[in-house]
């Protein structure tokens, strides 16, 4: 199965108490054989995509540079 994890920030780069869950969920997933992006905001030191333990990060939109601060309107 194809699946789409959409959140403001990403493991590691913020590691707030959804994305640590997010990271869990989307590592199992990925583990259980299914093709998991997750897409999130481009933070300080992301590059536009890579992969972290089997999922594909898409970094995309402004650059924040101190999560979890950033414009209202950035996503």
């Amino acid at each position: 199965m194809k699946i789409l994890i959409v959140s403001e920030m990403s493991v590691p780069y913020a590691m707030g108490g959804g994305e640590v869950r997010y990271e869990l969920l989307a590592r199992e997933l990925a583990r259980r054989g299914h093709e998991v992006t997750w897409l999130s905001m481009r933070q300080r030191g992301s590059p536009d995509e890579e992969s972290i333990d089997g999922v594909r990060h898409l970094h995309r939109g402004p650059r924040i540079e101190s999560p979890p601060v950033r414009p209202v309107l950035s996503m």
